[in-house]
């Protein structure tokens, strides 16, 4: 019986698949495992070639999110059931003393995205659950 390594490239991540060559049959070893990792690997936060900009998908629930400084639009992951939504972010503070949103940049790490701005950080989280929006504000 041979082994043989298997390697697969994802964001920057090495993960190891060793399979075993049996005389008809092939074994991946924890199979679940495999699969769970490639679901949580997908279920990230990506940038877009648009600096800035970043895209969130998520085949399981049927959606994908596409993530600019100024807010996000979700869409169908699908052709068949074409939809589309907008969420602008425009201001924020206390009724009568608005303060427009003007983001002065952004952190980034594979399941979260923060935009950052000046007293008010908005933070997106993506999972298995879907994508959680947060507004973030540095003081009260």
């Amino acid at each position: 019986m041979r082994s043989i390594l298997l390697a697969a490239f994802s964001a920057g991540s090495l993960f190891q698949l060793y399979a075993q060559a049996g005389a008809d049959s092939w074994c991946l070893e924890d199979e679940q495992n495999i699969g769970r990792w490639v679901e949580e690997q997908q279920l990230g936060i990506f940038e877009s070639k648009q600096p800035g900009n970043f895209l969130a998908v998520n085949h399981g629930g049927g959606y994908e999110v596409a993530v600019d400084p100024l807010g996000f639009e979700i869409r169908s992951g699908s052709s068949q059931d074409c939809w589309a939504a907008r969420s602008n972010f425009s201001a924020w503070g206390r009724t009568g003393a608005l303060k427009p949103w003007e983001p002065v940049g952004y952190t980034h790490s594979p399941n979260e995205l923060r935009v950052v701005g000046p007293g008010l950080d908005v933070q997106y989280l993506h999972g298995r659950a879907g994508l959680r929006q947060n507004f973030l504000v540095h003081e009260r």
